[in-house]
């Protein structure tokens, strides 16, 4: 069996910027300071639930925020949180958006079936 051609890298796809907004909650115990409904707080450092601190990643040098989300379920020892993402691009971008979810899922935070994932895309 002949191995698959890849197609080459979709140039105008790699352009497009897209920002993206996850719904978590995230213990108490994370240090994150949550803000208010569309205007959050940055997002620096969070704690992992064995205390340990992690800097959070950022993409171009701009900072995720922590929204205050009321839509969200939360358990009893989380806060409800909806992670927004600077202005993303290209592959760069999408590795910014996993590294963002491998910081949250340190942090102890976690999804139910309260929370979404909005997406959008500029089309310039």
């Amino acid at each position: 069996m002949q191995p698959r051609k890849l197609a080459a890298p979709d140039e105008t796809a790699a352009e497009l910027e897209f920002g993206v907004e996850i719904e978590t909650v995230i213990p108490h115990s994370s240090g994150l300071e949550v803000g208010s409904y569309h205007r959050g707080n940055p997002v620096t450092v969070g704690r992992t639930p064995g205390g340990e601190v992690l800097h959070a990643p950022t993409f171009n040098g701009e900072l995720w925020r922590a929204d205050r989300d009321g839509s969200i379920n939360i358990p009893r020892g989380y806060q409800a949180c909806e992670f927004v993402s600077p202005r993303l691009k290209g592959d760069a971008g999408i590795r910014a958006l996993i590294d963002m979810v491998r910081f949250i899922v340190a942090i102890g935070g976690r999804v139910n079936p309260s929370c979404g994932l909005h997406v959008t895309v500029g089309l310039g």
